[in-house]
């Protein structure tokens, strides 16, 4: 008699709880979708956007007529390294102590300057090619942002980010260049 009275209140209790989930759930309000028609997909490859579009090749060309000046003032610092090292080598033994020592902080000091440069350039290059680049990659970010209104793309990936395969149909990336290339 214990168990059926205990089945049946286990029943009484299941059947309210039951209800109450149903009625919360029939006022919870209904979410609304919107429908957006067929999702349209497409990739854009946005360095080479930047080095193929004709603002992109001057920055990139202007940067690299920087760079060589850069790299020949270290060329020479280089040879002058190199120079020491060769005296150095052939004369060590003809030098005494002082000599021999001095000729070797002479070559590291060089050595050690030659390397900070290498840094400066180094970092100066980077901070200006950023500078440089900005305009065109925010000139870029609104072309793509037009053309997916545009084309009513769904979404716009940039390559690179992850993606192992792409139809090479979907990719953007010349049609962004050409847009990109007609703005002055």
């Amino acid at each position: 008699m214990k168990r059926e009275l205990l089945f049946v209140m286990l029943l009484v209790t299941l059947s309210v709880v039951g209800m109450e989930i149903k009625d919360a759930l029939a006022e919870a309000p209904a979410v609304q979708t919107q429908q957006v028609g067929p999702l349209k997909i497409g990739f854009i490859n946005i360095q080479r956007a930047i080095s193929e579009s004709e603002k992109g090749k001057a920055v990139i060309g202007k940067l690299d007529a920087e760079i060589s000046q850069a790299k020949a003032k270290l060329d020479a610092q280089k040879k002058e390294i190199d120079r020491l090292n060769d005296d150095y080598k052939a004369n060590k033994d003809k030098w005494d102590i002082a000599t021999r020592q001095a000729k070797m902080d002479e070559l590291e000091a060089k050595a050690k300057k030659i390397n900070r440069d290498a840094e400066d350039y180094d970092a100066y290059y980077r901070k200006r090619r950023d500078e440089l680049l900005k305009p065109i990659v925010s000139g870029l970010n609104q072309v793509i942002i037009d053309l997916g209104k545009k084309e009513n793309y769904s979404v716009i990936f940039e390559i690179g980010g992850g993606i192992l395969y792409i139809n090479p149909n979907l990719e953007l990336t010349n049609k962004v260049i050409s847009n990109y290339n007609l703005q002055k």
